[in-house]
């Protein structure tokens, strides 16, 4: 389980690189985490400076096997899809297209 306890963010490479490993996520809802996470679906956003919220989180992951890994396996496909290079790349291309 990766846990993103921060109080602020920006876009976090630390948390893309631990999707893309396909561990289950905890973060906070700070910054580009709520961009990255489809928050029950590739991981779990719970408000920032409440520790009772990430500990309930990180509890009902660290209990329910099941959820671990659909929460990594979602993970790592968001990852995949919305954050590769190639998607990074198609995105950018549409953005100078779009300025013509």
């Amino acid at each position: 389980i990766f846990v993103l306890p921060s109080h602020e963010e920006g876009f976090s490479n630390a948390l893309i690189e631990a999707m893309s490993a396909g561990l289950p996520i905890v973060a906070t809802d700070v910054g580009g985490n709520s961009e990255a996470i489809e928050d029950g679906v590739s991981g779990i956003i719970v408000p920032p400076r409440n520790p009772p919220a990430i500990a309930a989180a990180v509890e009902v992951v660290a209990h329910c096997r099941d959820l671990r890994m659909r929460l990594g396996v979602a993970a790592r496909n968001r990852v995949r899809e919305k954050f590769s290079l190639d998607s990074c790349v198609d995105a950018y291309d549409a953005l100078y297209r779009s300025l013509e």
